[in-house]
């Protein structure tokens, strides 16, 4: 009898336990079991190494749409980067794991921001697809650059440096004996006269107001006319032709820290619908074939 009570008294407990026991199997599974497979392999790539070959799908480094996936993949975290933009766990993770730094926490001074798509490119799992997504979030979310708005990229800082240099070995060579010495680009000029710059801002939204702009006033100014050859030569010839303008008596801080407190402000403008390179480190590649 002493015997059939302990097993009576029992059994609940054994059942209990043995629920217990299966619930903690289930939760050490396999985690998330309906989460689907990544749509990238682990080493799967989408940036294109060799932009001079077409390339269905690559994506080109300092492209427009890849900056905004890095202001994108540089801000997001996990939940976001999964719930809102769509990724599966394996590269939403391993995104936040590398920006985090070794310490695997954001905000601290071992963090590793992305200063390029190459370096996204190598986080496991992040291949075509992953970027697309990305691509598609970033674009339709905000985080591409607005009109006049300028982000550094990777790489910015040595372009312009490499440009800088560049047009200075030109200059020193051409011009070592030939008098009198030009620029480089736009070495010839038609004229340069003085004229006055009108603001009428009020077909601009409240946001455009500052500036130069903030006021309906008038400026003094000069304008260059120019063509955009590194040599001088017929105005018959192919070339860019440059405008260029000078506002005076412009008040407040300059961007340019040996020109913080000047009184002026350039417009610099060409005879095309836009740049005809995308940044400083293509336009690298473009100095050094038209000073060749």
């Amino acid at each position: 009898m002493m015997v059939m009570a302990m097993l009576n008294v029992s059994r609940p407990t054994v059942a209990l336990c043995a629920l217990f026991l299966l619930l903690v199997m289930t939760g050490c599974g396999a985690e998330e079991p309906d989460e689907p497979d990544p749509a990238d392999e682990r080493d799967a790539t989408f940036v294109d190494q060799d932009p001079g070959k077409a390339d269905a799908n690559g994506i080109q480094e300092h492209s427009f749409e890849g900056l905004c996936v890095l202001e994108l993949v540089n801000t997001a975290d996990v939940d976001q980067l999964r719930q809102e933009v769509g990724l599966t766990r394996w590269p939403a993770r391993a995104i936040v794991a590398y920006r985090a730094g070794k310490d695997g926490v954001d905000g601290t001074e071992d963090d590793n921001l992305f200063d390029s798509l190459t370096e996204l490119d190598d986080v496991d799992w992040v291949g075509f697809f992953t970027f697309r997504a990305l691509r598609i979030y970033a674009k339709d979310k905000g985080y591409c650059p607005e009109l006049g708005e300028e982000r550094l990229m990777s790489g910015e800082e040595e372009a312009t440096a490499e440009v800088t240099a560049a047009s200075e070995d030109f200059i020193n060579a051409k011009y070592a004996v030939e008098r009198p010495a030009r620029r480089d680009a736009h070495a010839k000029d038609h004229g340069c006269v003085t004229a006055f710059f009108e603001v009428d801002n009020t077909q601009l939204d409240p946001a455009e107001k500052v500036g130069v702009f903030a006021d309906n006033t008038t400026y003094p100014a000069w304008i260059r006319f120019s063509n955009g050859s590194f040599h001088v030569q017929g105005d018959v010839e192919a070339d860019v032709r440059g405008f260029a303008i000078k506002l005076m008596d412009v008040e407040g801080e300059k961007v340019l820290s040996d020109q913080r407190d000047a009184q002026t402000q350039d417009f610099l403008l060409i005879n095309g619908p836009k740049m005809f390179v995308r940044n400083p480190v293509d336009y690298v590649e473009f100095s050094q074939k038209a000073l060749d």
